[in-house]
């Protein structure tokens, strides 16, 4: 409106009357001092980035599309990996005295979430909330080398909780409460060897591994204690219970590597950041890490 408004007054006091372009007569005054050519250059141009931006919008179909299916995936592996258990259970605690069945509902089940939760629980947040939209983005090879963290995290913290557990309890490694916390310290480890690659696969939006991988791994580690417990082996039903959790993390370890390895477009050296050609990031995505690892 000011171009048009110095424009027409330029007009007006340059050129004469008979040479002046049509106007809107008989409008209000604000329309009665603009050209017709330049409202109209200006209707068109206002045309013009209305369809360009209608063009870059982003479009809510597709961005609702995006969560259902990220909804979809979760849905699906958390409901098949809590049914499993669910009907499982009803049938495996018929079978235990009531020292075992506190053990298994209980204690067991404690001394597992405590030491995954204590191993890996700061690093996967830490390196999920990666904030995409900023200008200072981890890449995957940074995530992989905090990520990577977790294995001697996990180590100390599966040492110092099975020596807890001995010391507390004042177990013999003969007995069996102590085999079925040192299978299960075992058994974490196997299960943290494998959440780097959780971790980049959530990063990647791959989704579908954990769809397979962990419904898979619960409906083997039911299998495993029901074909002891039928079969009539001659173990202790609490190492049952901990072999039983050894085959889920290996199943867990299996499915992520294996996806990796042989389906991921990644390459194999890519998924170890520590290897010696590996270039050290500069002091700002160093101090990116550590603070969002902290």
């Amino acid at each position: 409106s000011a171009v048009g408004g110095r424009r027409a007054a330029l007009c007006t006091c340059s050129r004469p009357a008979a040479s002046r372009p049509a106007r809107f007569e008989g409008g209000p005054p604000c329309f009665q001092i603009l050209d017709l050519p330049l409202v109209m250059m200006a209707m068109t141009l206002l045309a013009g980035a209305v369809g360009t931006a209608g063009a870059v919008s982003p479009q809510p179909d597709s961005d609702a599309g995006a969560v259902m299916a990220v909804f979809k995936y979760n849905f699906a592996a958390q409901f098949l990996s809590r049914i499993i258990p669910f009907l499982y259970n009803g049938w495996f605690v018929r079978q235990l005295n009531a020292d075992d069945c506190a053990a298994y509902a209980l204690q067991l089940p404690l001394f597992i979430n405590c030491v995954l939760f204590l191993s890996r629980e700061g690093f996967r947040r830490a390196c999920l909330r990666n904030n995409s939209g900023s200008g200072d983005v981890l890449s995957d090879e940074e995530i992989l080398k905090v990520a990577w963290m977790i294995i001697p995290f996990g180590l100390f913290v599966t040492f110092i909780g099975s020596l807890f557990v001995l010391r507390i309890k004042k177990l013999k490694l003969s007995d069996p409460y102590a085999k079925a916390t040192l299978i299960i310290g075992f058994a974490c480890m196997l299960e943290l060897l494998a959440e780097p690659l959780y971790i980049l696969s959530q990063t990647k939006k791959y989704y579908i591994i954990r769809v397979y991988t962990e419904p898979t791994a619960t409906l083997l580690r039911c299998l495993t204690t029901y074909i002891f417990i039928k079969g009539q082996i001659k173990v202790e039903k609490l190492v049952v219970f901990a072999l039983s959790q050894v085959v889920y993390a290996a199943c867990i370890f299996i499915g992520y590597w294996t996806y990796f390895l042989l389906f991921a477009n990644i390459r194999t050296f890519d998924l170890l950041p520590f290897r010696p050609d590996y270039q050290e990031a500069d002091p700002p995505r160093r101090r990116k890490i550590c603070s969002c690892l902290v």
